[in-house]
């Protein structure tokens, strides 16, 4: 990929994975004025684990995927096969549970989310496919088609019943036309001929990058859930900062991912690259000001005024200036193959995001679980940025 082609990608990434987040944040707007203050803090509660069961579930695979389709090489066709043959099989493990919880007496909404992970699965290797193709038109439209079916799903069942499961089982029905159209769309890399590949070569070769990602998705993802089973509150409040954090950091994951490719050429070096850095953080400034300003209008007319949900808003909006460093370091030392290092912050992170909310969550709560979720997210930027001082420093 030259250069050239980064803004056009990037651009193009954005604007899917705003649709995409506006999308989830009004189906969760919706839920959070349908359901009580329990349901809701349930469904947003389902929906982080789900995220947490679909990074264990796609093993770091999507990464190999996108880098041997960008490769045009003759293992795209076997990679891709066995990727989505691994994610199918784990999914199906992690229903079978669920099934069993439930007709235990766990809520029908664990169910409908382990079921979503069969269509996320397809979407994973898909849309990969479609990265490492450049065609991020093609993924543009697929994950926009996916979008509005997701909000005319929660729409429609919203309509007939107001329980926990129906925002989840929205996100998985467009999921499944997500996953349809980009099936479509990668038709011919399926039918193309290539050289067989075992389900162990493949997770082998994703073991770093699921480490990194399983390890990340925990930092992120894990103190909502710590509120859900440890703290005395209702977990709404947290879900709701949570997804207006993530909405927030889509510019720069946009950016990153589209640059990503670019950065194994040396695009660090490069002006144009110190320039969008710049912009990035810019924005991250901006953003975060935004949030502190307006938590609590926001928590009120989007969220149905969740239990100190404005606070929480206001502690989790700072931590985008960090993520935006977080990003373009663990970018920079993956494009210059330090892994290793990218991991050991990512085990850095989730032990002080998990230690720090158990110790501070039962005296502070909700917003002690945030305070560790900032300081382990402090604390990856300093190891990496340490490192990447360091990786410099030896070239």
């Amino acid at each position: 990929m030259s250069a050239r082609s980064v803004p056009s990608n990037a651009v193009t990434l954005l604007v899917g994975r705003i649709v995409g987040a506006g999308a989830s944040i009004v189906v969760v707007s919706l839920a959070a004025h349908r359901l009580d203050q329990p349901q809701f803090g349930l469904a947003v509660s389902v929906m982080a684990a789900g995220f947490l069961a679909n990074t264990l579930v796609t093993f770091g695979t999507d990464t190999v995927v996108t880098r041997s389709v960008a490769a045009e090489s003759g293992a795209a066709r076997s990679t891709m096969t066995a990727s989505l043959q691994w994610q199918l099989g784990a999914a199906a493990v992690l229903i079978a549970m669920a099934t069993v919880a439930v007709l235990m007496g766990a809520d029908l909404a664990i169910l409908v989310q382990s079921a979503a992970l069969a269509p996320l699965a397809v979407v994973t290797v898909m849309g990969a496919a479609l990265r490492g193709a450049q065609r991020m038109d093609q993924l543009l439209v697929a994950s926009t088609t996916g979008a509005l079916t997701v909000l005319g799903a929660a729409v429609g069942l919203f309509s007939v019943a107001s329980e926990p499961w129906v925002p989840i089982a929205a996100f998985a029905i467009g999921s499944g036309v997500t996953a349809a159209i980009s099936s479509w769309f990668v038709r011919r890399l399926l039918l193309a001929t290539g050289e067989f590949r075992s389900i162990r070569s493949l997770l082998w070769e994703t073991l770093p990058f699921a480490g990194m990602v399983g390890l990340a998705a925990v930092g992120a993802q894990a103190g909502l859930l710590l509120v859900e089973f440890l703290a005395d509150e209702t977990a709404g409040g947290y879900g709701a900062a949570l997804r207006l954090s993530e909405a927030a950091r889509l510019v720069p994951a946009a950016l990153m991912g589209a640059v990503f490719p670019a950065l194994v050429a040396g695009l660090e070096r490069d002006h144009r690259y110190q320039r969008w850095l710049r912009l990035m953080l810019g924005y991250a400034v901006v953003a975060t000001l935004g949030l502190v300003v307006l938590a609590q209008p926001l928590n009120r007319l989007m969220f149905d005024s969740q239990p100190d949900g404005a606070a929480l808003i206001r502690l989790l909006s700072l931590g985008l200036v960090l993520t935006v460093f977080r990003l373009a370091l663990s970018f920079e030392l993956i494009a210059a193959n330090r892994e290793s290092t990218v991991l050991v912050s990512a085990v850095i992170g989730a032990l002080a995001t998990v230690v720090g909310g158990v110790v501070l969550v039962g005296p502070f709560g909700a917003r002690g679980v945030a305070v560790a979720q900032l300081v382990g997210l402090g604390l990856v930027v300093g190891w990496l940025m340490v490192n990447r001082v360091g990786e410099m420093a030896d070239r």
